[in-house]
């Protein structure tokens, strides 16, 4: 599944969290962005910019860490 910004139109990069260690069961991916909690729209890192857990950019509502579930 990929997900793209809603402002510059790139996919999100998926980070590892594995840090080369072994995971027990299956934890969701992460990705490099935020997924507005109402909106469900997504930002990269260039785009959201500082601070990563401001609002959201298209509505204002919070914002959450981007993660495929």
């Amino acid at each position: 599944m990929a997900f793209k910004c809603g402002r510059c139109g790139k996919a999100l990069e998926k980070l590892d969290m594995s840090r080369g260690g072994f995971t027990i069961g299956q934890m969701p991916t992460l990705y490099k962005g935020v997924k507005c909690t109402s909106c469900g729209k997504f930002e990269c890192m260039d785009c959201k910019g500082s601070p990563t857990d401001g609002p959201c950019s298209f509505c204002g509502k919070p914002v959450a860490p981007a993660f495929d579930r």
